[in-house]
């Protein structure tokens, strides 16, 4: 047993030292990059990003069954509540007009890593996390709210990283289910 988990682990991180799919993400992606139509390539998923920093979300499921197990619901892209309790439990997919912005976030190696976050409210993850670092309580008095985050893949291509796509790891941190969005044409 001890040395089957030895070979699996060393063929791991054999595979992330070769083929490291993370290698660029810790570059910040020009806006104009993301501006346009993001679509799933499983379902009729969509996100539009446009310049004035609006976005309209279309039909992302919030949740995903695993096929290993079929009673294991896995989020699509993870959501934040601020403000009162919500009841979004029970909302099954994701439509909504609102705002984007790109944001940092801290990952491997110390490096930041960037992925876009959306609200149908101008109020994102760092505005909570700058409410609470400031000891601030205004963020408790927020009307209710919330914001989903999607990161975003880059790749390394005519001597420049570009994005690539947008995904979110569902419950697999070895890469093997992801939900990803391509680009389309603005």
């Amino acid at each position: 047993m001890l040395i089957y988990i030895s070979i699996c682990l060393q063929s791991c991180i054999r595979y992330y030292i070769v083929n490291d799919p993370y290698k660029y993400d810790h570059y910040r992606p020009s806006e104009n990059e993301l501006y346009g139509l993001w679509q799933s390539i499983e379902d009729s998923a969509s996100i539009r990003l446009n310049k004035d920093g609006t976005c309209e979300v279309k039909n992302i499921p919030t949740t995903r069954g695993s096929e290993e197990f079929s009673t294991t619901k896995y989020s699509t892209l993870p959501y934040i509540v601020y403000g009162e309790a919500n009841k979004l439990s029970s909302i099954t997919e994701w439509n909504f007009h609102g705002y984007w912005k790109i944001e940092s976030y801290p990952a491997r190696e110390n490096k930041e890593w960037f992925r876009i976050v959306m609200s149908p409210h101008p109020v994102f993850a760092s505005d909570i996390q700058y409410y609470k670092l400031s000891k601030n309580d205004d963020y408790k008095n927020l009307k209710n709210g919330f914001y989903i985050s999607i990161n975003i893949r880059n790749k390394f291509e005519n001597d420049s990283v570009h994005v690539a796509y947008l995904y979110e790891t569902i419950g697999d941190p070895d890469m093997q289910d992801e939900y990803v969005l391509v680009p389309t044409n603005y």
